[in-house]
């Protein structure tokens, strides 16, 4: 994706190398918005690693916001989910916080026999590239829907910031009057 200036020039260069001059270079979430509505204008969210947000207003401006799951907590995604989980498992095993079904789903994953090998394991395959932090995310989900309280508090973390961005969008694009 593209989520910064710097990426859509170094893209643009690229592109430009190539013989083109006709051309827009902009994060993909953009397409959602053009595909999925008849005005082209809206919103779209884009939970991959990161969470992306973009938004097309009345007027053909544009705002993106997240999609750097590497600087920013983009909660919504898959790679700050993901990590959340080994922290909250971290917690419950080792620094006495709230007990999760999530250290059970994670070592069971690691293929740890104890707590005590957990981090060890988990550092190991994480190396290794057998096991990527991202691909946790599904737990949380599974989790929660079993009903563990620690998975539900994040989920609805997770949706508040997730609405904080979309609002932000609707204010600054004036869409507040669109359905």
């Amino acid at each position: 994706g593209v989520d910064t200036k710097y990426q859509k020039q170094k893209i643009a260069g690229m592109i430009a190398l190539n013989g083109l001059k006709n051309f827009r270079v902009c994060n993909d979430g953009y397409l959602g918005i053009k595909a999925g509505t008849v005005s082209g204008v809206g919103i779209t969210i884009i939970n991959g690693t990161g969470c992306s947000f973009t938004g097309i207003g009345e007027s053909g401006e544009m705002m993106q916001v997240g999609g750097q799951a590497v600087v920013m907590d983009d909660i919504g995604g898959g790679y700050i989910i993901g990590r959340n989980i080994v922290r909250l498992v971290h917690r419950d095993l080792i620094l006495n916080g709230k007990s999760t079904m999530l250290s059970e789903m994670l070592m069971k994953k690691v293929g740890a026999a104890s707590s005590d090998d957990l981090m060890d394991e988990l550092v190991q395959k994480v190396g290794e590239n057998t096991i990527q932090i991202k691909h946790l995310a599904p737990m949380m989900f599974e989790a929660a829907h079993q009903g563990d309280e620690v998975a539900k508090g994040y989920l609805a973390k997770m949706g508040r910031q997730i609405a904080e961005y979309v609002a932000a969008i609707v204010r600054k694009l004036a869409l507040v009057h669109r359905d």
